[in-house]
């Protein structure tokens, strides 16, 4: 399993993180590569590529959703069948809506499965129910 993660932390745009994303995964797939990792049989649990929390502009969930196959397009060993997201600080509804839209404009060609891995969207919401009493 391997898990790079490219923080939401920040101001940068959409354009900004697409290339952010490119370069550190191009450069953790050519070190996975040298060093004899068995491509075919790694699990990737990366984040999904977003403009930073702080950014001003507004960036729609299919813009969002094409920058992250532009990235995989650009980056992902094709030995590599699929990728795990992150939800990386998202909402559970940021995460879900931007991963369906990634998956619906997704192409024929494109061979990858693409999914979630996102304990931390999906139990922060309970954990601040339970934390008010409102789970009883």
């Amino acid at each position: 399993i391997v898990e790079p993660d490219v923080s939401l932390s920040g101001t940068h745009t959409l354009e900004e993180a697409v290339e952010v994303n490119i370069k550190v995964q191009s450069e953790l797939f050519k070190a996975m590569v040298d060093h004899g990792v068995y491509m075919s049989g790694t699990t990737l649990k990366s984040n999904m590529v977003n403009p930073g929390k702080g950014c001003s502009t507004f960036y729609s969930v299919q813009d969002i959703a094409m920058a992250n196959l532009y990235v995989l397009r650009q980056s992902f060993p094709v030995a590599m069948k699929g990728n795990n997201y992150l939800s990386g600080g998202q909402t559970l509804q940021e995460a879900a809506a931007r991963l369906n839209a990634i998956n619906q404009l997704k192409e024929a060609t494109d061979p990858w499965n693409l999914s979630f891995s996102w304990s931390a969207a999906i139990q922060l919401p309970l954990l601040k129910l339970s934390s008010h009493g409102e789970l009883q």
